[in-house]
């Protein structure tokens, strides 16, 4: 896991986008990012936003107060990203 970490740098966006290329059908919530990534809940969300704002993650299904997030697979910078991981793994 977090190959694109070792070759990019141990960046949280680059982790975060390695985890959703990793589960790729799936919705991960906050909680999810943050115990796949091992990176603290502020610094998650601000990356999420950002990910949202950028278009290459989308909110998806949400159940209660808890908000699942999921890969914009339409996007292209989205399908180099999960290219690149199955490419290399």
């Amino acid at each position: 896991m977090f190959v694109l970490s070792k070759i990019f740098g141990e960046y949280p966006q680059v982790k975060i986008l390695e985890v959703f290329a990793d589960h790729f059908d799936d919705e991960l919530s906050l909680s999810d990012i943050i115990w796949l990534t091992d990176i603290p809940k502020t610094t998650v969300q601000q990356y999420i936003d950002k990910l949202l704002d950028e278009k290459m993650l989308l909110r998806g299904n949400k159940t209660g107060n808890t908000q699942f997030y999921c890969l914009n697979k339409q996007k292209q910078e989205v399908q180099i990203v999960v290219s690149l991981v199955n490419y290399i793994v």
